[in-house]
């Protein structure tokens, strides 16, 4: 595979949209989002904890890939567990990945391109301390956008923008750590469809089916919307605290630590 530099990378060509169904007969529905992305020869898929609850039911988990169609998702899937009586939705990490079975790498990454080693970025305790406004994006497919064409399946990734969230207290109070956590304070206006590139503010969707998506800081230098390239993936999508106007998300630290244990094991 061609060596992608962070200028020729375009971040929401690592955003896949996830489908689910249940039983023969059911429709595949869009529900939520994944990033994909290379760690040495392996593939993976980094997406929200409480999608993989759901692909441990009954549900089949779904994944387009290069010849335009759903294939079932396969791979060996790890998230950090907790205790049997905690509901998913009060898991302040909700984070997980797939390494996806070799016979879907290949029809995967005809797809979508891999976030390269170089565009990705682990947030350290020196953002927190920074007076600097830092801009990003998360990136994914809402539900509500998802549509049919006979058999085909259509749906355009969207970017939803907006500042990082570095004062420690509303972490606090919200339950979540500047460790391990991201909160993006949205901004509406900063919302851009991908598939038209063109800014919808007045119909911008809900943000159900982001989940798993990609958070992506633009360089330091653009305030006003940057092209897509250049930007450096930085977490996963996991919850939107709409009163809040908030986007929660897992920086990259959890899920490459899994990953680290997961190699070691070769899984």
């Amino acid at each position: 595979m061609p060596i992608v530099t962070l200028e020729q990378f375009d971040s929401h060509d690592s955003v896949l949209p996830l489908f689910r169904s249940k039983g023969n007969r059911s429709v595949p529905v869009q529900f939520a989002s994944a990033v994909l992305i290379q760690r040495h020869d392996a593939f993976y898929l980094l997406t929200a904890a409480h999608v993989i609850d759901e692909w441990r039911t009954d549900t089949e988990v779904l994944i387009p890939v290069s010849d335009g169609t759903l294939v079932p998702l396969d791979g060996y899937y790890r998230y950090i567990d907790i205790p049997p009586e905690q509901p998913r939705s009060e898991d302040a990490l909700d984070v997980a990945y797939v390494r996806l079975a070799p016979h879907l790498v290949a029809p995967v990454v005809g797809a979508f391109t891999p976030v390269p080693p170089n565009a990705t970025e682990l947030l350290t305790e020196e953002y927190w301390r920074n007076d600097q406004i830092f801009f990003c994006s998360a990136t994914g497919y809402p539900a509500s956008k998802a549509r049919r064409d006979g058999d085909a399946h259509k749906i355009d990734a969207w970017s939803f923008g907006g500042s990082l969230i570095t004062d420690s207290t509303t972490y606090e109070r919200l339950g979540y750590s500047t460790k391990v956590n991201i909160l993006l304070g949205y901004d509406r206006s900063q919302t851009i469809n991908l598939g038209s590139e063109e800014r919808n503010v007045a119909s911008a969707p809900h943000l159900k089916g982001v989940s798993g998506g990609g958070i992506f800081i633009w360089p330091e230098t653009e305030s006003d919307f940057p092209p897509i390239c250049g930007r450096k993936l930085i977490g996963i999508v996991h919850t939107y605290l709409e009163r809040e106007s908030m986007i929660v998300g897992t920086n990259l630290i959890p899920a490459f630590t899994m990953m680290a244990v997961g190699m070691m094991k070769d899984r």
